[in-house]
């Protein structure tokens, strides 16, 4: 053979290997890695009437068989056939493993497995399982479970449940930037924000599947509204009312008028400060409530007005008290409508940092600093001080 003939040959086979290479992929020659394995659906003649099938994996190593049960879980089957094919390690002790592992270290297998049974038997060249899974939630609850992509999704969900008062939610994430305190502490920060929704504060009960220290994991909450679902409606009708009827004749363009008022409008619902009464309908419906009651009306009303407001928690004298922090401007205040309540608006309304520290205790780096310049007897000269009037004439004071 000549050098030139040698030549042709070679550029043949190199034409040629990518084919063959192609050819021997499709035909199923290469193994799979460790760590996969193969769904097979084999269609079974059965003579007149539907064809059946028979649906199995295929796994070579103890990650594919673990990722096979894990799936047999997650698609909640009752049963399953796993079939192991030259595989790389004692199948009778790895499935016995896998089972435990699967049902104790894994979301949906911790949330919803009971336990598991079954069977080995050597057919041939390989190894067949008969899994049984017993699982102690139906599929129903199985199926309830919504997975969720990323930490925003995870707490609209949670804003989704409480606006709608779903009293139980199961959502799966891969994360490790939520806690059981971290949950607890966004609802009641979405309570304090949303006094028209929510009537009063949930009692949260939450849970992890595996556990809080898992990255990919199932989490439930338990919601307790304290009331029935027609109840908290009828209240919060009443409620919405009775604010707007109090707003009504506010006007939401001077943002420190309709402070003020608010402020004035609470104040007036209490002739004294309680114990108990924790929620804006003590306060507006019930005229009895503490400072956590006076802080969630005060809420209720600067946000009907459009006066930018939150509940601050902290201690007054060591002891548990709320107040509210307003934006004004640029400028925040602090406001204590119950420090106002028989004394006067200046007790406790349009307060800075500085005025309160002493006795006013609260985790200042969690909000805005309180500088402005207003001060509450600035704005009752300029709004509320009667003009004067023509001589000779009586003074008549309204009180709407």
């Amino acid at each position: 053979m000549t050098a030139l003939q040698g030549e042709r040959i070679m550029m043949s086979l190199r034409r040629f290997l990518p084919f063959l290479l192609v050819f021997l992929l499709l035909c199923g020659c290469s193994r799979l890695s460790e760590g996969e394995y193969q769904v097979i659906t084999e269609h079974v003649e059965t003579g007149p009437g539907p064809e059946t099938t028979d649906r199995y994996y295929e796994v070579h190593a103890y990650s594919g068989l673990k990722r096979a049960v894990q799936e047999l879980v997650n698609s909640s089957a009752e049963d399953g056939v796993i079939r192991a094919m030259e595989y790389n390690g004692v199948i009778r002790d790895d499935i016995s493993k896998v089972c435990l592992e699967v049902a104790r270290s894994t979301p949906m297998g911790a949330y919803a497995v009971d336990y598991m049974t079954h069977s080995v038997s050597r057919i041939l060249s390989y190894d067949e399982i008969s899994l049984h899974i017993h699982y102690k939630l139906s599929q129903e609850e199985m199926s309830a479970v919504r997975s969720v992509s990323s930490l925003n999704d995870f707490w609209l969900r949670i804003d989704e449940g409480l606006d709608s008062g779903t009293e139980f939610l199961a959502l799966q994430i891969v994360t490790l930037g939520v806690t059981d305190r971290s949950i607890k502490t966004y609802v009641q920060n979405y309570y304090q924000q949303h006094p028209d929704t929510l009537l009063s504060l949930p009692d949260v009960s939450v849970s992890f599947y595996p556990s809080e220290e898992y990255v990919q994991k199932i989490i439930t909450l338990s919601l307790d509204f304290h009331a029935s679902h027609e109840d908290r409606e009828s209240m919060l009708i009443q409620l919405r009312n009775r604010a707007q009827e109090i707003v009504r004749g506010i006007d939401p363009g001077h943002q420190e008028k309709s402070a003020m008022l608010c402020c004035m409008a609470v104040t007036g619902q209490l002739t004294r400060l309680y114990t108990r009464g924790r929620t804006a309908y003590d306060v507006l419906i019930n005229h009895s409530g503490n400072s956590e009651g006076c802080a969630m009306a005060y809420q209720l009303l600067c946000t009907m007005c459009g006066v930018p407001c939150q509940v601050v928690s902290g201690r007054l004298n060591s002891e548990t008290h709320y107040w509210n922090l307003i934006q004004l401007g640029k400028d925040y205040y602090h406001v204590d409508c119950s420090a106002c309540i028989g004394q006067d608006l200046a007790d406790g309304f349009l307060k800075r940092d500085s005025d309160l520290w002493g006795s006013y205790w609260w985790e200042a780096e969690h909000y805005p600093s309180a500088q402005g310049s207003l001060t509450a007897n600035r704005l009752l000269k300029l709004y509320l001080t009667p003009e004067p009037q023509p001589s000779g004439s009586p003074f008549i004071e309204y009180i709407d």
